[in-house]
């Protein structure tokens, strides 16, 4: 902050001046340093927004790989109960189909 005092106070009158600068400069410096808050947390609500979006779509992968392993373990299960040589052929052929 810059303190500018052109002349010795010798009244009221410039000791009410020097203060209402005194004021200005710091209010000025305070509304500075809101947005400068403002716009450290826009960029940090962003951030994490990007993030969401990330984990999101991670998530819905996730998902569906999960899935898919469900799908090959009952596929695999079904052909080792399975008495059919041709049957359990057909259902490896499946498997295959899904891990490709």
């Amino acid at each position: 902050m810059k303190f500018r005092i052109d002349k010795i106070p010798k009244s009221e009158d410039d000791i009410a001046e020097i203060q209402r600068e005194v004021e200005g400069e710091h209010h000025h410096q305070h509304e500075h340093d809101e947005e400068d808050i403002v716009a450290q947390l826009l960029y940090s609500l962003q951030n994490l927004e990007s993030r969401i979006n990330g984990l999101q779509l991670s998530n819905e992968q996730c998902k569906k790989e999960i899935s898919t392993i469900y799908k090959l373990l009952s596929k695999l299960v079904l052909a080792s109960f399975t008495e059919n040589k041709e049957e359990r052929i057909k259902i490896l052929k499946e498997v295959l189909s899904l891990l490709e």
